[in-house]
């Protein structure tokens, strides 16, 4: 599968139009726009900083803190699951 405007974190490809929520928060939302993430309308280049934005300002992994809705099982899942997927 090719993707364009992808952003690619530590070997990891984020897909564009990929939607993002917090960790069991379904109104707590961000998504994947030409090559970054998008959080409360600003521009992110790792899912860690993404998840400061998210969490007020507290230092967090964006590797536990976010899931992507998968779409080929249209579940919710750990960003994390995809390290494994390279």
């Amino acid at each position: 599968m090719r993707f364009l405007n992808i952003l690619r974190w530590k070997g990891v490809d984020f897909w564009e139009g990929m939607q993002l929520r917090v960790k069991g928060r379904s109104n707590d939302t961000a998504f994947v726009k030409d090559g970054a993430i998008i959080c409360r309308e600003k521009h992110f280049f790792s899912p860690s900083s993404a998840a400061i934005e998210a969490n007020s300002g507290t230092s967090t992994n964006g590797w536990i803190f976010w899931e992507y809705l998968d779409p080929n099982s249209g579940t919710w899942k750990l960003i994390n699951n995809l390290r494994g997927k390279r």
